[in-house]
C-alpha cells in the first residue's frame, strides 16, 4: 500500500521500509507539486491551442464576410500575396542563381575529361535526330502518307512492346563486342529506318497522298516498284514495318548510350553530369524539329525526313572517329 501511495505522488525507485513521517511527507508534497506542474503546462497548452482557434476563426469569419464582389476575399488574398511574394521570389532567384552557377562550375570541369565533353556532342547531335524523328513520325504518316489512324495507334504499340526485347538484344551486342560498337550499329539502323520512310509510298498515285515531285520523288518510286508492289504492301502495313524496326532500336540506343556516357563519368560527380546532360539534351533538341519545319515548308516532307538523317549521320561519323570509351574511362579513374 505504501509502495502504491508514494507511486502516485510521484515517488519511485525509494523503499518505504525505514522512511520516516517527515519523509514522507515531504515526498508527498513532492509529487503534488510534480502534478501541478504539470497540470499548468496542461493548462497553458489548452489556452494556446484555443487562441490558435481563435485566430482561425476570425480569418474564416473575415473570409466568409463576404459582400457581392467577393471585396473581403480579395483583400485577404492580397495581403497573403504580399507577404508569401517576397519570400518565394527570393527563394526562386537563388534557386536560379545556384542552377546557373553550377553549370558555369561543370563547364569549367569539363576540359578535364576531353573525351567526355567530345561524347556529349556527339551525344547531342545523333540524340536531336532520333528525338525529331520520334516526335514527328505521327504528324509525318498521318499528313503525307494518308495512314490511318488505327493502324497509327497499333504502330505505337508495337514499338513499346518490341522496345524491351530490343534493348536485350543490344544488350548482348555490347557483351558480345562492346558498347561502342553496339552502339554503331543501332545508329545506323536509325540511319536505315529514315531512308525507308523516305520511301514508303501509296501503291497507286492517286488523290491528296500521291507521291509529288521533289529532289527525292525518285526514291519512293524506286522502292514502290521494287518492294511494295511485289508484295502487296500498302502504306498501312509499311507503317507497320516502320514500327517494328523503330522498336528494335530505339531502346537499344537509349540505354547504351547512357551507358557510354556513366563509364566515362567520375564517379562522384556522375549526378552532376548526367544533370547537364539531361539540361543539354533538352536545349539542343529544338535543332531538330526547327530544321524539318523549315525544309518541310520549302522542300517537302520527305526531304525534310532526309534533313533529319543528318544529325544521325553526323553522330555516327563522330562517335566512330572521335570517341574512345576506354581513354574516357582512364579520365574518369584519375579523379580522385
Amino acid at each position: 500500500m505504501k509502495r502504491r501511495a508514494l507511486q502516485r505522488f510521484g515517488i519511485t525507485g525509494l523503499k518505504p521500509e525505514g522512511m520516516g513521517t517527515k519523509q514522507i511527507l515531504e515526498s508527498r508534497q513532492y509529487g503534488i507539486g510534480n502534478i501541478r506542474s504539470v497540470e499548468f503546462q496542461a493548462g497553458r497548452a489548452v489556452q494556446e491551442f484555443d487562441k490558435a482557434k481563435g485566430e482561425l476563426g476570425s480569418v474564416l469569419k473575415r473570409m466568409y464576410a463576404l459582400d457581392d464582389t467577393g471585396a473581403s476575399v480579395k483583400k485577404l488574398n492580397d495581403e497573403l500575396i504580399d507577404i508569401i511574394s517576397p519570400a518565394t521570389e527570393s527563394i526562386d532567384s537563388k534557386i536560379i542563381a545556384i542552377a546557373f552557377k553550377q553549370i558555369r562550375n561543370t563547364l569549367s570541369n569539363v576540359g578535364q575529361y576531353k573525351t567526355l565533353f567530345v561524347y556529349l556532342i556527339v551525344y547531342l547531335l545523333f540524340n536531336d535526330g532520333i528525338q525529331t524523328v520520334l516526335s514527328i513520325a505521327g504528324a509525318y504518316g498521318a499528313d503525307t502518307l494518308g495512314v490511318d489512324l488505327i493502324f497509327n495507334m497499333a504502330t505505337i504499340v508495337i514499338v513499346q512492346f518490341i522496345a524491351a526485347p530490343g534493348s536485350m538484344l543490344f544488350n548482348t551486342f555490347a557483351r558480345i563486342y562492346s558498347s561502342k560498337k553496339s552502339l554503331m550499329i543501332s545508329l545506323v539502323g536509325w540511319i536505315i529506318i529514315i531512308f525507308l520512310a523516305m520511301g514508303f509510298a501509296p501503291l497507286e498515285d492517286t488523290g491528296e497522298y500521291a507521291i509529288k515531285d521533289g529532289l527525292f520523288s525518285w526514291w519512293p518510286k524506286l522502292i514502290r516498284t521494287y518492294l511494295w508492289e511485289p508484295f502487296g504492301l500498302n502504306v498501312n502495313f509499311q507503317w507497320l514495318i516502320l514500327g517494328t524496326f523503330v522498336g528494335i532500336v530505339m531502346g537499344g540506343s537509349q540505354a547504351i548510350a547512357r551507358s557510354i556516357f556513366a563509364v566515362m563519368t567520375p564517379v562522384k560527380q556522375s549526378a552532376e553530369f548526367f544533370s547537364f546532360l539531361g539540361f543539354m539534351s533538352r536545349g539542343a533538341s529544338i535543332f531538330g524539329p526547327l530544321l524539318y519545319a523549315l525544309v518541310a515548308g520549302y522542300l517537302g516532307a520527305r526531304t525534310a525526313i532526309f534533313s533529319v538523317s543528318i544529325f544521325l549521320i553526323a553522330g555516327t561519323i563522330g562517335m566512330q572517329l572521335l570517341v574512345d570509351v576506354e581513354k574516357g574511362k582512364k579520365e574518369a579513374l584519375k579523379v580522385k
